[in-house]
């Protein structure tokens, strides 16, 4: 077949810039990425993209997704919180409403 015929060498240029840049991003779930391999269960988001927080005190490991983190889901217990994947996990306080706003 002629590479004319599948769209030239701009085409084949074009494709091979995207698989090295999708090479240098980090795997779903690897090290390094920002996709969690996780439901929310707030939402059910799946994956949680960003920022993951678990609850540091139910067994069976309650993870939330930033929005529902900050809407105050699961708000009984204190929480935890990692951006990427393999990053140690931080205390994640919650900020409570002042009256009046």
């Amino acid at each position: 077949l002629c590479r004319d015929a599948w769209g030239g060498v701009e085409l084949i240029q074009a494709c091979k810039a995207r698989l090295r840049r999708e090479a240098a991003q980090p795997a779903l779930g690897a090290r390094g990425s920002d996709t969690h391999r996780l439901r929310c269960a707030g939402c059910g988001l799946t994956p949680i993209v960003g920022e993951r927080y678990r609850c540091v005190r139910c067994v069976q490991g309650v993870d939330l997704c930033s929005g529902c983190f900050g809407r105050g889901k699961h708000g009984h217990h204190g929480f935890v919180v990692k951006s990427l994947v393999g990053d140690a996990w931080a205390a994640a306080p919650r900020v409570k409403a002042r009256p009046n706003q």
